[in-house]
């Protein structure tokens, strides 16, 4: 993806309680164009707050690493 959308480092972003799938369906109609990406997933127990964020503040901060699916679609 990083060479689709010409970047030179990793993307991150949040998830939030309400963007989680919980009865295991989606709704394809209330999307358009879905795809589907594989992501990892780091689950904090504690907030990242002071840069530069190294490998050892990221471990510490981090409750446990899950994979997970990312769908990207046009709403």
């Amino acid at each position: 993806m990083q060479q689709v959308f010409n970047v030179d480092q990793p993307d991150y972003g949040h998830l939030f309680d309400d963007m989680e799938v919980v009865d295991g369906k989606i709704r394809a109609d209330s999307m358009l164009l879905p795809r589907v990406e594989a992501e990892i997933t780091f689950h904090l127990k504690s907030a990242l707050t002071s840069a530069p964020f190294t490998v050892e503040k990221v471990l510490d901060a981090t409750d446990y690493v899950v994979a997970s699916l990312e769908i990207v679609a046009a709403a």
